[in-house]
């Protein structure tokens, strides 16, 4: 083994655990918080826990963990998380999930450990596990189409579940607040912008990053 696949995968590895460890107790962390709050609020249990799997920045970042959990068991956990086209869409997803809400909440939010850990460490620690590791096979564009059908389903759910409920998860998406053209113009431009923004890194993943 050459001195420098044994730093990479050094690199590599501490990256994984750091980012596993880290996002684990930052789910559970913003859970614990999220889900007291409605509680004290008047919400049943499975209400708080609902409008808690509601953010895409929770559901990004848990499977961040389930990729690091597949990358630090050497394979055998996760099977599922290995492919190297769900880890380009997982990159271009936590990546604009921390420029949203940049640009979009944190002035509201502000600057917690919570938010900090969720929105700019977590893409940094998975873009460098993502850009640093070597591939036994490339990114596949169909496979990113297919991925699509992801944040699809989670647009539709928001605009299902806020329709019935009225709750909206971020002020930007809130049918009651913008109406709907507004609504639908954010969710096509997010959308558009993670489908472009994933095909940009299997390409890169292809060309530049894999053997």
């Amino acid at each position: 083994m050459s001195a420098s696949f044994s730093t990479r995968f050094f690199v590599l590895m501490m990256l994984a655990l750091v980012g596993g460890l880290l996002g684990t107790f930052l789910i559970i962390d913003q859970g614990v918080a999220t889900i007291s709050n409605r509680l004290r609020a008047g919400d049943s249990w499975i209400a708080a826990v609902v409008h808690y799997l509601s953010f895409l920045s929770i559901l990004t970042n848990a499977a961040l963990v389930a990729v690091y959990g597949w990358y630090v068991s050497g394979g055998t956990w996760l099977r599922w998380a290995r492919h190297p086209s769900l880890h380009a869409f997982l990159a271009a997803l936590i990546v604009l999930v921390g420029v949203v809400w940049h640009l979009l909440l944190a002035p509201d939010e502000g600057m917690s450990f919570s938010n900090i850990g969720l929105h700019y460490i977590a893409p940094a620690l998975f873009f460098a596990w993502w850009a640093l590791r070597q591939r036994p096979a490339a990114a596949q564009f169909r496979v990113v189409h297919v991925l699509m059908l992801a944040p699809l389903a989670y647009a539709g759910w928001l605009l299902l579940r806020g329709g019935v409920t009225g709750e909206y998860p971020y002020n930007f998406i809130n049918v009651a607040e913008v109406g709907w053209a507004a609504t639908l113009q954010m969710m096509g431009g997010l959308l558009f912008a993670q489908w472009a923004l994933a095909l940009v890194l299997a390409a890169v993943d292809r060309r530049v990053l894999s053997p």
